[in-house]
């Protein structure tokens, strides 16, 4: 049996049109975090951040605005989500209930602060930014290579928390280590 070449060239297109659709569509879904109990997951699509029960279901947004956001990080007992957000045109973190409602802002610097984790029994917002606040910060910081601050969760001024350059950073459940991924200036 002969395939037509119309065919060939239909189904060549649609195949083409299925890739492209499929890596467009796979960078909506952004930013992934579990919740601490396991049974909910944040996450970030087409720049609001929603949350799903981990076993699957209807995601529920918990943002909804025109800015950008991401990065969506739970607090330690599970009622509070940090994320970033462009919302005053560059990143800034914002917190808000894991419920939902309004958010609020954290930080007001012109880097982009990106949450990382949480920090003193959820008092404090853990997040990244190259700032360079620091007379005695290791390395010229970049987007890439940014520093660690943290903020209360009722705002105020950020405290420098490492000089050097790091990124998916966490904190450990007795806040006295963190474990991080070293960036390097190559």
């Amino acid at each position: 049996m002969r395939i037509k070449r119309t065919t060939i060239v239909a189904f060549s297109l649609l195949l083409f049109s299925a890739f492209a659709t499929a890596k467009e569509n796979s960078e909506w879904y952004l930013h992934s975090a579990i919740s601490p109990d396991g049974k909910q997951v944040a996450f970030s699509y087409k720049g609001d951040i929603y949350v799903v029960p981990a076993k699957g279901g209807v995601a529920r947004p918990l943002t909804i605005h025109s800015g950008w956001e991401g990065h969506p990080v739970w607090s330690e007992d599970g009622k509070s989500i940090a994320f970033a957000s462009d919302r005053k045109g560059n990143l800034d973190v914002f917190i808000m209930s894991a419920m939902g409602g309004k958010a609020r802002r954290l930080t007001f610097h012109s880097a982009q602060d990106i949450p990382q984790s949480f920090l003193d029994r959820n008092d404090e917002v853990v997040f990244t930014s190259a700032r360079m606040d620091a007379t005695d910060a290791s390395i010229h910081p970049t987007a890439r290579m940014a520093e660690t601050y943290a903020i209360g969760v009722a705002g105020g001024t950020p405290r420098m928390v490492t000089t050097i350059a790091t990124s998916e950073l966490d904190v450990s459940p007795n806040g006295k280590k963190i474990v991080y991924r070293n960036e390097k200036a190559y």
